[in-house]
């Protein structure tokens, strides 16, 4: 979710597979700092190595851009907080695109098993002052989230000129 006060734009032009289930928004910010690139990626569980591959071309076209990027995703890889190794899928993504996942709590518990299944990818890990998950009930995954420093430009409002009657004197 987005403040409806923040302007952004879709950016379907990233998806390198349209079968992939992401969405990618622009959002402009002030002054001379690069513009942000936001992705919710969903990665299937079981799904084929090919698909992997598709969202790792996605995210090397994103980073080619020069902007920052944010990325918060149900991946469905077991990300195992202390394994800094190529066999670590979400390692592997932070590697090659120079970013870091936030999320150090698990985001799934089911009979005594706790994994972090839900990351927040980023390549700036210091705009992001608070970053959680909360433990909610609706799904078998717990929701996380993070609260996103910056200076947008914000939404411009419509002017609408109108005359007022307010002091009028038939």
């Amino acid at each position: 979710y987005l403040k409806e006060t923040i302007h952004c734009k879709p950016r379907n032009d990233l998806l390198t597979d349209q079968q992939l289930e992401m969405v990618w928004l622009e959002l402009p910010t002030k002054g001379t700092a690069p513009n942000i690139l936001l992705c919710c990626c969903y990665r299937p569980p079981n799904s084929e190595t090919s698909y992997s591959m598709s969202i790792l071309d996605t995210f090397e076209k994103a980073q080619s851009e020069e902007k920052h990027i944010e990325i918060f995703g149900d991946m469905n890889y077991d990300y195992d907080l202390e394994d800094k190794s190529y066999t670590n899928p979400i390692f592997r993504i932070e590697s090659l695109f120079s970013l870091s996942q936030l999320v150090q709590s698990p985001t799934r518990e089911v009979n005594g098993s706790s994994n972090i299944l839900d990351v927040i990818l980023t390549s700036c890990p210091n705009r992001h002052p608070i970053t959680g998950v909360h433990k909610s009930t609706f799904s078998d995954h717990y929701t996380i989230y993070t609260c996103l420093a910056i200076d947008h430009i914000p939404k411009k409002h419509k002017e609408v000129r109108f005359r007022n009657y307010r002091g009028f004197d038939e």
